[in-house]
């Protein structure tokens, strides 16, 4: 987290160095980092300089260790940043998932939606082909999760708010810049009235698969947490948790094991209790 947030930086820089928690993320067996933003990450300059200035973000000083990497941060727009971040995982292996979590610089989900006044719809293509465009050099940037949990889009139907047409529009025009990224799409909140976890939700793919011009560039991405992040009618079930692999399959798990769209799953967040 934290190029889509306030400061418009990634979190921790405060007490480690960048290459050092990426070095963590590789010794734990991990492959891949999923790196939120903001669209209005894209043209924004962090205060990484001035103590005295509103959302400064504290890099370490001379003499720390943190500094001797997190110094390449100073003056940066978040941008600059990200490259930094790109860079150093493609030096030790690491790929990267580049992932829209707001519109504006915040916390958490907006509105639900990929778009807002500020922001249109516009915006959040462009600003999807810039960055692929940028990367494109890269093969350790390997794919775009168009939005975090768009739980406010309808699955099909039409209109501003499908979210199923929204994804394929965004995913050809990201394919026409830069063919090589895989287009990861989430999930709704709700779907023929039934209702799962913000971004979870991929029971439409049933009778309505995502279609992009290229083939085999489509990956369904749910989200799925455990009671601690919120109470849900199958956390109280009887059988629970024996009734989870059930519950996965009706929501999502499906796409995998019935063949009905053929794509693979990636789970984007998660929790474990």
């Amino acid at each position: 987290f934290g190029f889509e947030g306030d400061d418009g930086v990634i979190d921790g820089l405060w007490a480690r160095s960048y290459k050092d928690m990426l070095d963590q993320v590789l010794n734990e067996g991990f492959s891949t980092v999923r790196l939120p933003f903001a669209s209005e990450s894209l043209t924004f300059v962090p205060n990484t300089t001035d103590p005295s200035a509103p959302n400064y973000t504290y890099l370490g000083g001379p003499g720390d260790p943190i500094y001797v990497d997190n110094v390449d941060f100073s003056g940066k727009s978040t941008l600059e940043m990200m490259d930094l971040i790109v860079d150093y995982a493609d030096e030790i292996g690491i790929n990267i998932v580049l992932d829209h979590h707001r519109m504006s610089l915040g916390v958490g989900t907006e509105n639900g939606l990929w778009y807002s006044d500020e922001y249109p719809v516009e915006d959040w293509i462009s600003g999807w082909q810039q960055l692929a465009l940028r990367y494109a050099g890269y093969d350790n940037v390997i794919g775009a999760d168009l939005q975090n949990e768009p739980y406010a889009g309808t699955w099909g139907g039409g209109g501003d708010e499908d979210w199923a047409a929204a994804a394929e529009t965004a995913g050809n025009a990201i394919l026409q810049t830069n063919p090589n990224w895989l287009m990861i799409v989430e999930g709704v909140q709700t779907y023929d009235g039934s209702n799962y976890w913000w971004g979870g939700n991929l029971m439409g793919v049933a009778d309505r698969p995502i279609e992009l011009d290229l083939d085999n560039k489509v990956v369904y991405s749910p989200h799925d947490y455990p009671s601690s992040v919120s109470s849900q009618p199958w956390f109280n079930d009887p059988s629970y948790p024996d009734n989870l692999p059930g519950i996965w399959d009706q929501y999502w798990g499906y796409i995998y094991k019935d063949d009905v769209a053929p794509a693979p799953i990636w789970i984007g967040e998660f929790a474990t209790q």
